[in-house]
């Protein structure tokens, strides 16, 4: 059970499968204008790979990358496509600050996905108590797929992972909420074979580890766990269904690559 609260939203009501449904919001219409024009003084076959995102295929996930890299340069990173000419999956953005080069994939949760998954509908009556589900495990397949862009990269890599659902916004992609669900650091499970768990963590190891998106179970013993997703440095989740997002941040306790939390230090890192 959970106390629902309830902030200003910019979306409620809008089809964000429907580019012209999103260009019809004058917010999302300027984000839309202003990634369009960042877009134009590279390569044209960047445009024309968003535009192509937002008006053919998936709206909801362009409008995503367009306000990841708004966020990006609010928090003074030097930002660009990443060099996709490769026919290999490759990052969105190469990015930069204070010398230190990192790369950021985003992806989205789609309105449509986080109510299936959560059980939060966008409305519902004003302070009410409900049960909702966590989205732990579909955030762990999420990471899991775009683990393969990030494998043979030799900088720190950051998966940003939004939603413009305004309850889950609101209720999960909170710091309460994501870091006693998604459990990936070793503060919360020990990771090895001579280490012990005591009862209760046991028992939700035992119920959640199949969406616990750094930690892997070996030979079904949950006293015997390594880390996994290792090109992963760590996750940034984007609630872009509230007015003012607060971007948490998760980050691998055993990367190939650390990423150092001072780059972005606006954000609250798990």
């Amino acid at each position: 059970m959970s106390f629902l609260r309830r902030q200003e939203s910019r979306i409620n009501g809008i089809r964000m499968d429907d580019s012209k449904s999103i260009l019809a919001n004058p917010y999302f219409c300027k984000i839309v204008d202003s990634h369009r024009e960042w877009l134009k003084q590279f390569n044209e076959r960047h445009l024309k790979k968003w535009d192509d995102l937002f008006a053919k295929n998936n709206p909801e996930a362009a409008l995503c990358e367009a306000a990841t890299r708004q966020v990006l340069e609010e928090f003074d990173v030097d930002v660009e496509p990443y060099d996709d000419s490769s026919s290999e999956p490759t990052p969105d953005f190469k990015c930069c600050k204070d010398g230190i080069v990192f790369y950021v994939e985003v992806t989205c949760i789609p309105k449509e996905v986080a109510t299936r998954k959560s059980g939060l509908e966008e409305d519902y009556e004003k302070d009410r108590v409900c049960e909702y589900a966590p989205l732990n495990i579909p955030i762990s397949l999420k990471a899991q797929h775009k683990y393969y862009q990030s494998k043979n990269l030799e900088v720190p890599f950051l998966l940003v992972i939004g939603t413009f659902h305004t309850q889950v916004s609101e209720n999960w992609f909170i710091k309460e909420t994501a870091s006693e669900m998604l459990k990936c650091a070793p503060i919360f499970f020990p990771v090895g074979k001579n280490q012990e768990m005591n009862k209760d963590n046991y028992k939700h190891f035992k119920d959640h580890s199949g969406g616990f998106v750094f930690i892997k179970i070996n030979n079904n013993s949950l006293t015997n766990c390594d880390y996994k997703l290792k090109s992963i440095s760590g996750i940034l989740l984007c609630p872009f269904g509230i007015k003012e997002p607060k971007i948490l941040g998760v980050l691998h306790p055993n990367p190939n690559y650390p990423f150092y939390r001072n780059l972005l230090p606006k954000v609250e890192f798990c």
